[in-house]
């Protein structure tokens, strides 16, 4: 039905696409920028849909338990930038169907203002509504995307 060529346009970084909402409204559903400056390392990526990735029979949507090159790290610098080195890069049409292993590293600029995170890299600007309690950044890697209905939870613990 879709070529492969465009599967592959439909590739998305992770670094790029971020979307929740908080639990913690403690503080007006807005996130403090001194919070979000500093490094974290994902601990979760669970999906909507079960893949069997490592092909053992068993789909999971933990998606850390079905290969092992889901690592990343988020770096958010005070002086507005930001880095994403990263392993990963989830494939899909209107659902997830794949997680693909390279070097999907990344960095550009960031701004935020109340719990909205505005990302440039690559000459693309994406926003997205982000959910920070304690130590943990959690969001909907594809929750902005009009074009599919996956649903794809990430966290982040800070390092």
């Amino acid at each position: 039905m879709f070529s492969k060529a465009l599967k592959a346009l439909l590739i998305v970084g992770v670094v790029f696409t971020f979307g929740c909402s908080s639990d913690d409204d403690s503080n007006g559903g807005t996130v403090n920028e001194a919070d979000l400056i500093g490094t974290w390392t994902i601990v979760t990526l669970i999906s909507d849909l079960p893949l069997d990735l490592d092909e053992d029979g068993t789909a999971s949507v933990n998606l850390h338990t079905e290969t092992d090159c889901i690592v990343e790290q988020l770096t958010f610098n005070s002086d507005g930038t930001w880095t994403g080195d990263s392993e990963y890069a989830l494939q899909f049409l209107t659902t997830l169907e794949d997680v693909l292993c390279f070097d999907n590293s990344k960095n550009g600029t960031w701004s935020l203002e109340g719990n909205t995170l505005s990302l440039l890299a690559s000459g693309v600007n994406r926003t997205f509504s982000i959910a920070l309690t304690a130590n943990t950044l959690s969001f909907d890697l594809l929750g902005d995307l009009e074009f599919t209905t996956a649903v794809v939870i990430t966290s982040y613990d800070k390092q």
